[in-house]
């Protein structure tokens, strides 16, 4: 899995809700939200970032040079979404998946969010010998590799 698919993948499964601890990009900075202040009206909301800058809410949302990245996912977070998919499938398949989801992610550390996964391991590439060559990007870390590969299985078909 290369680095565009891990990050759609971390893209699809974050939490998008500008919140205390979510993360925005405005030009090149990632900053984190750390307060929210609503007016008194109830109606304009402004998000106070980790440097001290205040942006509104129509500033996030029409300005096109601040992302809202998302919060960090973590294993309840995919949990969370594999037993709302598991009303569309069977209790086996939920069952299965539960398993399978905390076996693989216990070996790349539980309090790890999948951000932190995927930038401790960095990526590689591998050359496949062939004619010609095939370059493979993939994760360093095979318990990485195996976790999104199998993430990837779920939420990205």
């Amino acid at each position: 899995m290369n680095s565009k698919t891990v990050s759609a993948l971390i893209d699809k499964l974050s939490d998008k809700e500008l919140t205390f601890g979510c993360k925005v990009k405005v030009g090149d900075y990632e900053r984190y939200i750390v307060n929210l202040y609503q007016e008194t009206n109830g109606f304009n909301k402004s998000y106070k970032f980790s440097d001290h800058i205040i942006y509104t809410e129509e500033q996030i949302k029409f300005d096109k040079g601040i992302i809202v990245l998302g919060h960090p996912v973590l294993i309840g977070d995919v949990l969370k979404r594999i037993s709302i998919r598991s009303l569309e499938e069977t209790e086996i398949w939920a069952s299965r998946n539960f398993k399978s989801i905390v076996s693989v992610w216990e070996s790349c550390g539980f309090t790890k969010s999948l951000n932190e996964i995927m930038e401790d391991s960095g990526f590689e590439e591998q050359t496949w010998t062939s004619n010609p060559p095939i370059v493979v990007e993939q994760l360093k870390d095979p318990s990485a590799r195996a976790l999104f590969e199998f993430l990837g299985d779920i939420f990205l078909t």
